[in-house]
């Protein structure tokens, strides 16, 4: 089954936390993701593994902070780091 590229295309701003130390989802897979989602703003993390969410929590709030902050009618708000 072959999919039409615009369906496999993202044009919103998306965020991409990605876990450099993570072998279930190896860096190499960012290859060409830039050519589907033009839009993305990807933040690689050193030392991080799969289970980054788990290991650096405030560190992934933070970024989707920022990330939520830049884009225009986003709120940060909606993420509250307790």
């Amino acid at each position: 089954m072959t999919m039409p590229r615009a369906r496999l295309e993202v044009h919103l701003p998306t965020p991409v936390i990605w876990a450099t130390d993570d072998t279930a989802l190896p860096p190499a897979l960012l290859d060409g993701l830039s050519d589907f989602v033009p839009r993305m703003s990807l933040r690689r993390v050193d030392g991080a593994t799969h289970w980054i969410v788990h290991e650096q929590p405030e560190r992934i709030a933070r970024y989707l902070q920022e990330f939520l902050r830049s884009v225009p009618g986003g709120s940060a708000d909606l993420l509250l780091i307790r």
